[in-house]
């Protein structure tokens, strides 16, 4: 029944999902303090933004957040989407051409000895603000002094199997890849991330460049539906960076997971201690 599909995806996604005119990405880009280089295009920027990340990863690494948001869409020659009841799944209360699934949310330490990441329940509406200190915590991940846990809300114990939305250790690594492979560059709008001005670059991006955007053992059903957003600062450090995705298991609907990812060079990046540790 197309009921139970929609109930799969609820089940499967819940756990998991200004006009500033700026120098430093109008015609200059800074590559490190107090040095500004000439940006001759956009490809430039995400080059230079590819090096600092580099950069990043070996040094001092970063805090990031994502939040990963989850529709259903019907097809033009398919069915309309059974909305189920949210209170007894056996009944439908509508038909969609449109249904918002729910979301994802994380927050986490990339440094070049270790990752972290704990994952959340995400707004139960499409455009509700996440919470990343007191949303409902789900399952966890972290990678320090050699060995990887998981948390999966009793505690960590070890395993090679860990969860991850967004940003999981092998996507983080593959960041200057992503950046430097992107094509089709163009100038986008400017906004402001984590209240500061950031210029944007839209591009082409390949998904065996960032394997765990969609989710961490999501890449081969993983289709990227648009250019990628990427934010960069005024030094032209990646700060955030918006894409969308269509789960090509999904056979009935489409299923496009929308997610954005914002980076921090600013705070503490010490990883947690794995306790309690469970035996």
């Amino acid at each position: 029944m197309l009921r139970s599909r929609v109930a799969s995806h609820l089940a499967l996604a819940m756990p998991v999902v200004l006009g500033l005119v700026l120098s430093a990405g109008l015609g200059l880009l800074r590559t490190g303090p107090g040095t500004v280089a000439a940006a001759s295009s956009t490809d430039a920027q995400l080059d230079a933004a590819a090096d600092l990340m580099d950069a990043s990863l070996r040094g001092d690494g970063f805090t990031y957040t994502v939040v990963s948001r989850s529709t259903l869409y019907a097809r033009p020659d398919g069915p309309r989407i059974e909305v189920p009841d949210p209170i007894d799944r056996s009944k439908t209360v509508a038909l969609a051409d449109e249904y918002y699934v729910g979301s994802s949310i994380a927050s986490g330490i990339v440094t070049p000895d270790g990752y972290f990441l704990q994952m959340r329940r995400g707004p139960s509406t499409s455009d509700g603000a996440p919470d990343f200190e007191r949303a409902e915590a789900t399952l966890a991940a972290l990678v320090t002094g050699g060995k990887s846990y998981r948390n999966d809300g009793a505690g960590w114990y070890l395993s090679d199997v860990l969860p991850g939305i967004g940003l999981d250790r092998r996507t983080a690594a593959r960041l200057p890849s992503l950046l430097r492979n992107a094509t089709a560059s163009a100038t986008g709008a400017s906004k402001l991330v984590q209240g500061l001005p950031a210029v944007t670059v839209v591009a082409r991006g390949r998904v065996v460049d960032a394997p765990g955007l969609m989710a961490i053992d999501a890449e081969a059903f993983t289709v990227l539906v648009a250019p990628i957003e990427f934010a960069l600062d005024a030094q032209g450090r990646l700060v955030e960076l918006h894409a969308r995705m269509r789960n090509a298991n999904q056979e009935t609907f489409d299923l496009v997971v929308d997610t954005v990812i914002t980076i921090s060079y600013q705070g503490s990046r010490v990883l947690p201690a794995p306790l309690p540790l469970l035996s």
